[in-house]
C-alpha cells in the first residue's frame, strides 16, 4: 500500500489571531524535525485584512495600524523554512474563509 506523502496545511486568520498563528507555525516547525524527509508539506496561510465588515476591524479607529499586521505576517515566513509556503493577504474581499481558498 502506497501512502500519499504530500500534506497540505491551511490556515485562515483574522488580525486578532496573528499571535495564535505564530504559535502554531512555531509548533509545526518544531514537529517537522521529527518527520521523515520524504514527506512534502505545503503550508497555505491567509491573513484577512479586508476593509469589508466581515473582517470586524475598524482600521480608522484601531490602535494598531494595518501595517503592523502586514509586517508581523511577513516576519512569520521565517518560521516556514521547512516546507513550501503560500502566504496571502486577503485585502480585497476575495476570500471569506479557509474553504474559499480551495474553491477560488
Amino acid at each position: 500500500m502506497r501512502l500519499n506523502k504530500n500534506i497540505s496545511i491551511c490556515i485562515f486568520a483574522f488580525p486578532w489571531e496573528i499571535d495564535l498563528v505564530e504559535r502554531q507555525l512555531t509548533s509545526l516547525k518544531r514537529a517537522s524535525l521529527d518527520i521523515k524527509n520524504d514527506y512534502k508539506f505545503l503550508l497555505s496561510v491567509t491573513l484577512d485584512l479586508s476593509d469589508i465588515s466581515i473582517s470586524r476591524v475598524n482600521w480608522k479607529e484601531s490602535k494598531l495600524p494595518r501595517e503592523f499586521f502586514v509586517a508581523k505576517f511577513e516576519n512569520l515566513k521565517k518560521l516556514c523554512n521547512w516546507c513550501q509556503v503560500d502566504f496571502d493577504l486577503n485585502e480585497n474581499y476575495k476570500t471569506f474563509g479557509r474553504l474559499d481558498v480551495w474553491t477560488n
